[in-house]
């Protein structure tokens, strides 16, 4: 459900900053000639929604990783040493416990 709210959220920023980069309320022109630049304020305010929204995926992308790993089976020190061929092997065991 948090992922859901979390796409959302992404899109959101991403629709909003090209809003404001659409917006020609927030160009200003240079001394009386024709060139037409964006305000400085809605230029950061696009460029962090922007980023916030792109920076998202790889995000929810490393929490998925996370999780994986934290869900992979563990073998038990009991385990190990019942599987261990030589005493280099158990030794291997007691280190890792």
């Amino acid at each position: 459900m948090l992922q859901i709210i979390g796409w959302l959220g992404c899109l959101y920023l991403f629709v909003k900053g090209l809003e404001i980069l659409g917006d020609q309320g927030n160009r200003v022109n240079r001394f009386e000639s024709d060139e037409t630049r964006f305000a400085v304020p809605s230029l950061i305010a696009a460029i962090l929604a922007i980023s916030g929204a792109l920076i998202f995926p790889l995000v929810i992308g490393a929490q998925a990783n996370q999780i994986s790993l934290a869900r992979a089976p563990v073998q038990s020190y009991a385990d190990c040493l019942k599987s261990a061929p030589s005493l280099a092997e158990m030794n291997h065991c007691d280190a890792n416990r």
